[in-house]
């Protein structure tokens, strides 16, 4: 592919996940997406196919992107060091606008099985899962967590970081603030 052309499909790709987070899947308009990202409607639809498809592909692409931050926020000499840092960046990155207007769209709108079964998307959930509880399991070894299994641990820390801005979000409107003392949460 031309460089121009992958940098085109680029902008398109980060201009729709701009769109997608902020608003609502129907007031999304491929038009503007393809003016602004100075391209054609017939090349973004020879692409993705349809609305769905761009946003399967712009939501895949901002989630994985995230992970790979996330992920690398695990820093630290010790087990629960890394995942005290893995959670405030986790905690400060649900909270953000645009995950939660992205996330919002995704479960209120249109669904989520098409993205969920993105192939690159599948493969990262599950990687990240295992890595999170290996995580979890090192910081139980670590005498960190109460004598629980460390999955069952795993679970109720990621149901409530995973959960609580998509709540807060439905509840709310996703322009509400939300504060989360990730500090807080794992104590």
């Amino acid at each position: 592919m031309p460089d121009r052309k992958a940098a085109s499909l680029k902008a398109v790709l980060d201009i729709a996940r701009a769109e997608f987070s902020s608003k609502p899947f129907d007031q999304v308009s491929i038009g503007q997406i393809a003016t602004a990202a100075h391209c054609s409607i017939s090349t973004i639809y020879d692409v993705y196919e349809n609305k769905h498809g761009l946003y399967v592909a712009a939501t895949e692409a901002h989630v994985l992107g995230i992970w790979q931050k996330l992920a690398a926020s695990a820093t630290g000499d010790s087990a629960f060091e890394q995942f005290i840092n893995l959670m405030e960046a986790r905690a400060e990155t649900f909270s953000q606008h645009n995950f939660r207007g992205a996330f919002r769209n995704l479960v209120t709108e249109i669904g989520g099985s098409d993205l969920i079964s993105a192939p690159k998307l599948r493969k990262s959930i599950i990687e990240q899962y295992e890595q999170f509880m290996d995580l979890v399991a090192r910081c139980a070894a670590e005498g960190v967590f109460r004598d629980l299994p460390a999955r069952v641990m795993g679970e109720v820390i990621l149901a409530h970081l995973d959960w609580r801005p998509l709540y807060h979000s439905l509840c709310f409107g996703s322009d509400a603030p939300l504060n989360i003392p990730p500090r807080e949460i794992v104590r």
